[in-house]
């Protein structure tokens, strides 16, 4: 069981965009530049692919496992190791090219779908993720590509609860969000963008320039990394009730299993739903799950179904 901090690299190419998918683009986004069109499609999960994902793994011995698996030609080779030095310090990685025809556009394809199910292996006993706007775009394309490609989507990208996005956690809903580069500066860390940043990923492969492309992705991992353990004790500490509850929340508790349960036996819904929020030590999360049974149960009652319930909930006593 292990943390896995990841990022992704993607492109979007202009060559096989239709005619049709690119006016719906342009008028999507209002009659926007078509040069902006273009330099765009590498943020768009449908029209372009992920050609590299760079990931380590965190135990509590510390960083285990760097690699990078990311697309090239076949002059690269097989697998290989190497060592890449961070703020002074060597770190030792796997690079794990994957052969593509760069003329060919089946492979390309072919290529993205060993990626993403060799990443989605690692993560197969992960109970962690870590990433830097994850959630809307590292994990999101994830799953969007996986379901382009036909490939099962690991159960831990669905979860919110084992994702750490450090992004949503300096930047809450409503704060004005600051990039990468500028926060790990900010924390007396190297910005790992002094040769390229995300803008140039699209030249360098259309250049051939994959290795370049790889241990950019990987720098960004290791700068993560770092950032993700300057910041850990606070996450902990964000994240973890301290003490035992208050006699207000176990009220509230209470009053909510109280209202969730008839509700529920109202409408013959398993029970044992409610057994596994009691058995959690987190009683926030069990509070928040609860809100959420109770409102959906009324909701149910009212005659919605799940397509149109409510995500809102109430204010919790904390």
């Amino acid at each position: 069981m292990y943390t896995v901090v990841f990022d992704i690299e993607t492109y979007g190419s202009d060559k096989t965009l239709s005619y049709k998918d690119f006016k719906y683009l342009k008028e999507r986004g209002k009659h926007e530049e078509d040069e902006h069109v273009i330099d765009s499609l590498s943020l768009n999960p449908f029209l372009s692919h992920i050609i590299s994902v760079a990931y380590a793994k965190i135990t509590n011995d510390g960083l285990h496992n760097i690699e990078v698996i990311f697309l090239a030609d076949e002059s690269i080779g097989n697998e290989y190791t190497d060592t890449i030095t961070y703020m002074g310090e060597e770190y030792k990685l796997k690079f794990t090219p994957i052969a593509f025809n760069e003329a060919r556009h089946d492979t390309l394809l072919e290529g993205e779908k060993q990626i993403i199910g060799k990443f989605l292996n690692v993560l197969s006993d992960a109970t962690l993720l870590v990433s830097f706007n994850g959630k809307k775009f590292d994990a999101y394309f994830l799953k969007i590509r996986s379901m382009v490609n036909d490939i099962p989507i690991s159960e831990i990208l669905y979860n919110d609860r084992n994702h750490l996005d450090i992004m949503e956690f300096l930047f809450p809903r409503g704060v004005w969000y600051y990039s990468f580069d500028f926060v790990i500066t900010q924390f007396g860390l190297q910005t790992p963008k002094v040769k390229y940043d995300g803008k140039d990923v699209k030249n360098l492969f259309e250049q051939g320039r994959y290795k370049a492309i790889a241990e950019y992705n990987v720098y960004d991992v290791i700068a993560l990394y770092k950032l993700y353990e300057k910041l850990k004790r606070y996450i902990v500490s964000h994240n973890t009730p301290k003490g035992e509850p208050s006699d207000k929340q176990i009220k509230y508790l209470c009053d909510l299993i109280n209202k969730a349960s008839s509700l529920i036996q109202e409408e013959n819904i398993n029970l044992s739903v409610l057994k596994s929020i009691l058995d959690r030590s987190d009683i926030s999360g069990a509070i928040s799950t609860l809100i959420k049974i109770r409102d959906n149960a009324k909701l149910l009652k009212q005659g919605y179904t799940p397509q149109n319930w409510d995500d809102t909930s109430d204010e919790v006593p904390f």
